[in-house]
């Protein structure tokens, strides 16, 4: 039998590990064999993860986050709208024009 290399989105911090922990919600690892936490990377304004993730999703349209680490993004509040994935700010969420309207998250 052989010792297996943790998965991408985990690490095994200690000798004789009977299992991976997953990186927490908000991080990520791309890599395999991480020895510590500190590989698992916070995600990026306008993006998000859950637990165990080897990369971390664009908010889509309609959402978006302004800092590190997110395990979910905000949604544009009623009235407004987000045309893209990513957004960054909620400045990012543009109002309807007269004549139309929009639901929280459009």
């Amino acid at each position: 039998n052989v010792c297996l290399h943790c998965m991408a989105g985990s690490y095994a911090n200690e000798t004789g590990a009977s299992s991976c922990i997953m990186c927490t919600s908000g991080s990520y690892w791309t890599g395999t064999g991480a020895i510590t936490s500190l590989a698992c990377a916070a995600c990026l304004t306008g993006t998000y993860s859950s637990g165990g993730a080897s990369s971390c999703i664009n908010c889509s349209a309609g959402s978006y986050f302004s800092g590190l680490g997110s395990s979910s993004c905000v949604s544009c509040a009623a009235g407004l709208y987000g045309a893209i994935t990513g957004a960054i700010t909620s400045q990012m969420c543009l109002g309807c024009s007269p004549g139309t309207f929009s639901k929280e998250g459009s």
